[in-house]
């Protein structure tokens, strides 16, 4: 290895504590160190402009009838939300206005002519916000990728055995 390079580290991927326990397969005594998420819903922040305040609390909902949400998740699901006002803002203003604009120029004769099609920063910035909403969707299993990995947080994954004594 180089200088100043680092490697990541090999092994298994680490599996979010709520994810585990949606699963059924949180086992307290392997996560002494990392706190168990309460279950008090997450409210809003105020910083958040009053769509963002809508989507947030559709957010919780979802998540809440998926895993766990809680009061210790706001900030992640304050991103969430953020982002996802920001693509619906970017795309209403693309959709008004094109994700290109048209720059002219004059020439020596005082004639306007078409120098060429540009994009606008705003179709930049949409990607880039979809991009991360779609992150941010994945760290909650709200894709339907991510919602295959998580069972819902009533079922344990046991399958009851009808040949099982009472």
């Amino acid at each position: 290895m180089g200088k100043g390079g680092s490697r990541a580290a090999a092994g298994r991927k680490v599996i979010p504590m709520n994810e585990k326990i949606a699963k059924g397969t949180f086992r307290k005594h392997r996560e002494k160190s990392i706190p168990m998420p309460t279950d008090k819903l997450p409210n809003p922040p105020r910083w958040l402009n009053r769509r963002a305040k809508q989507i947030f609390r559709l957010e919780v909902k979802r998540i809440k009838g998926i895993t766990i949400a809680s009061i210790d998740h706001t900030r992640a699901i304050s991103l969430l939300a953020s982002r996802a006002e920001e693509v619906e803002r970017l795309s209403k203003f693309i959709d008004e206005n094109g994700s290109s604009f048209m720059k002219y120029g004059v020439n020596k004769d005082g004639e306007e002519f078409c120098i060429g099609s540009y994009p606008r920063a705003e179709a930049k910035q949409r990607s880039d916000a979809i991009r991360h909403l779609h992150t941010l969707l994945l760290e909650f299993g709200l894709t339907p990728s991510s919602l295959g990995r998580v069972k819902p947080k009533g079922d344990k994954g046991k399958v009851k055995n009808e040949f099982e004594e009472f």
